[in-house]
Protein backbone atom coordinates (compact mmCIF):
# COMPACT_ATOMS: atom_id res chain seq x y z
CA UNK A 1 0.00 0.00 0.00
CA UNK A 2 1.27 3.53 -0.87
CA UNK A 3 1.97 6.17 1.43
CA UNK A 4 0.12 9.20 1.51
CA UNK A 5 1.98 12.58 2.06
CA UNK A 6 1.29 13.28 4.94
CA UNK A 7 2.69 9.74 6.18
CA UNK A 8 5.47 9.87 4.39
CA UNK A 9 5.74 13.48 6.25
CA UNK A 10 5.42 11.99 9.36
CA UNK A 11 8.19 9.15 8.16
CA UNK A 12 10.84 11.73 7.44
CA UNK A 13 10.69 13.56 10.22
CA UNK A 14 10.67 10.35 12.87
CA UNK A 15 13.68 9.79 10.62
CA UNK A 16 15.16 13.04 10.77
CA UNK A 17 14.75 13.09 14.88
CA UNK A 18 16.29 9.71 15.28
CA UNK A 19 18.99 10.79 13.69
CA UNK A 20 19.13 14.01 15.48
CA UNK A 21 19.33 11.96 18.69
CA UNK A 22 21.94 9.69 17.82
CA UNK A 23 24.19 12.84 16.47
CA UNK A 24 23.31 14.18 19.63
CA UNK A 25 25.21 10.97 21.38
CA UNK A 26 22.27 8.47 21.97
CA UNK A 27 22.96 4.61 21.20
CA UNK A 28 19.79 3.59 20.79
CA UNK A 29 16.28 5.72 20.07
CA UNK A 30 12.70 5.25 19.91
CA UNK A 31 10.37 7.52 18.45
CA UNK A 32 7.11 7.85 17.82
CA UNK A 33 4.17 9.89 16.40
CA UNK A 34 0.50 9.76 17.69
CA UNK A 35 -2.38 11.31 16.25
CA UNK A 36 -6.09 11.55 17.64
CA UNK A 37 -9.25 13.29 16.29
CA UNK A 38 -12.57 12.85 17.99
CA UNK A 39 -16.14 14.00 17.50
CA UNK A 40 -18.87 14.21 20.33
CA UNK A 41 -22.73 14.88 20.09
CA UNK A 42 -24.99 15.63 22.56
CA UNK A 43 -28.96 15.23 22.22
CA UNK A 44 -31.33 15.57 24.79
CA UNK A 45 -35.09 15.11 24.23
CA UNK A 46 -34.59 14.39 20.59
CA UNK A 47 -32.76 17.40 19.55
CA UNK A 48 -28.93 17.98 18.41
CA UNK A 49 -28.24 20.15 21.84
CA UNK A 50 -24.46 20.25 20.98
CA UNK A 51 -21.54 19.10 18.70
CA UNK A 52 -18.03 19.16 19.74
CA UNK A 53 -14.36 18.01 17.38
CA UNK A 54 -11.04 17.64 18.60
CA UNK A 55 -7.83 16.69 17.23
CA UNK A 56 -4.29 16.22 19.54
CA UNK A 57 -0.91 14.82 17.66
CA UNK A 58 2.02 14.33 19.78
CA UNK A 59 5.62 13.21 19.45
CA UNK A 60 7.80 10.71 21.93
CA UNK A 61 11.13 10.25 22.09
CA UNK A 62 12.87 7.63 24.14
CA UNK A 63 17.31 7.36 24.66
CA UNK A 64 19.74 5.26 25.63
CA UNK A 65 23.03 5.82 26.68
CA UNK A 66 24.99 2.85 28.26
CA UNK A 67 22.84 1.85 31.09
CA UNK A 68 20.70 5.31 30.82
CA UNK A 69 17.76 5.81 29.82
CA UNK A 70 15.04 8.97 29.30
CA UNK A 71 12.20 9.43 27.64
CA UNK A 72 9.88 13.13 26.86
CA UNK A 73 7.19 13.89 24.33
CA UNK A 74 5.83 16.93 22.62
CA UNK A 75 2.75 18.47 20.86
CA UNK A 76 4.49 19.94 18.07
CA UNK A 77 5.91 18.76 15.12
CA UNK A 78 8.15 22.38 14.73
CA UNK A 79 11.55 21.11 13.68
CA UNK A 80 13.01 23.68 15.57
CA UNK A 81 11.22 22.93 18.81
CA UNK A 82 12.03 18.77 17.91
CA UNK A 83 15.56 19.37 17.40
CA UNK A 84 16.17 21.63 20.74
CA UNK A 85 14.19 19.11 22.89
CA UNK A 86 16.34 15.93 21.36
CA UNK A 87 19.04 17.98 22.84
CA UNK A 88 17.97 18.74 25.51
CA UNK A 89 17.06 14.95 26.12
CA UNK A 90 20.19 13.46 25.22
CA UNK A 91 21.84 15.84 28.03
CA UNK A 92 19.62 14.89 30.56
CA UNK A 93 20.14 11.81 29.63
CA UNK A 94 23.61 11.89 30.37
CA UNK A 95 23.17 13.45 33.43
CA UNK A 96 21.03 10.68 35.23
CA UNK A 97 22.34 7.80 37.11
CA UNK A 98 23.20 3.89 35.65
CA UNK A 99 19.56 2.33 35.99
CA UNK A 100 20.77 -1.87 34.95
CA UNK A 101 16.99 -2.74 34.97
CA UNK A 102 16.10 -0.02 32.22
CA UNK A 103 17.99 -1.60 28.92
CA UNK A 104 16.60 -1.25 25.76
CA UNK A 105 15.20 -3.81 23.57
CA UNK A 106 16.62 -5.35 20.58
CA UNK A 107 17.38 -2.96 17.81
CA UNK A 108 15.88 -4.46 15.30
CA UNK A 109 12.38 -3.97 16.92
CA UNK A 110 13.09 -0.27 16.62
CA UNK A 111 13.24 0.09 12.92
CA UNK A 112 9.82 -0.72 11.81
CA UNK A 113 7.34 2.08 10.60
CA UNK A 114 3.77 1.20 11.65
CA UNK A 115 0.45 2.33 10.53
CA UNK A 116 -3.10 1.75 11.53
CA UNK A 117 -5.45 1.66 9.20
CA UNK A 118 -9.12 2.12 10.52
Amino acid sequence: MAKTKRETAIHDTLGRLADTLKAEGAEQVSVSYVSQRSFSLTVREGELEGMNTSEAMGISMKVWIGAKSESTSLETNNPDDLSEAARSLVKSTLAKPDNPHALPADPAQFSKVRTNKR
